[in-house]
């Protein structure tokens, strides 16, 4: 059974949405997408702080929801995010 930590649930309320990223089956087309999403982007990719924003160009930006309770996290990090003590893994919610 796949445990969801509690703050995610909270932000999912929170923004009015209970979706998850889905996590795509290993060695498929869907796997290799989200293999290079993590290379670009880093450690927000698979954060549970992490949650995606997309302009209406089309433009992705990763939001560290951390920033909204601590100071020192960036509302939106430089990618990629090669090192963070923030980060935990976990589902992140889907883009907004």
């Amino acid at each position: 059974m796949l445990a969801i930590h509690p703050a995610v649930i909270v932000e999912a309320r929170r923004y009015g949405s209970s979706e998850r990223r889905h996590m795509p089956e290993p060695g498929s087309s869907q796997d290799a997408a989200a293999e290079g999403e993590r290379q670009r982007v880093g450690l927000c990719v698979d954060c549970c702080h992490g949650r995606i924003v997309e302009s209406s160009g089309g433009t992705r930006y990763y939001l560290c929801e951390l920033s909204f309770r601590r100071a020192e996290y960036p509302k939106y990090p430089s990618v990629p995010v090669v090192r963070c003590e923030g980060y935990d893994e976990g589902l992140p919610l889907v883009s907004s």
